[in-house]
């Protein structure tokens, strides 16, 4: 039995740390896809480490918008890793803290 449900934490670890999660929790507030940076820093404070990734256009491809990502964590052993361009949450992505 110990065996099993060691063996159902470790794959629930690498499919949180493999597939992109669409939401993250900051003490009780959630953060979704579409939120804007002013908003991510009310419910979560500042990031760990913010870059300027590069630059993209929008969807009718006549400005150019700046791709920046902000890492938080670890969370409950889970870093987290938010895209956000042109000021706009559009990826939330997770990584496993390594000891």
């Amino acid at each position: 039995m110990r065996t099993t449900c060691a063996a159902l934490v470790a794959v629930l670890y690498v499919i949180i740390a493999v597939f992109p999660a669409h939401a993250m929790i900051c003490s009780t507030r959630m953060v979704e896809l579409g939120d804007f940076k002013f908003e991510v820093v009310e419910k979560c404070g500042e990031p760990k480490f913010a870059e300027i990734v590069g630059y993209g256009l929008n969807r009718r491809g006549d400005r150019e918008m700046k791709v920046e990502q902000w890492v938080y964590g670890p969370l409950r052993g889970i870093y987290y890793i938010l895209t956000f361009q042109g000021g706009r949450l559009k990826k939330i992505e997770t990584r496993i803290k390594r000891p």
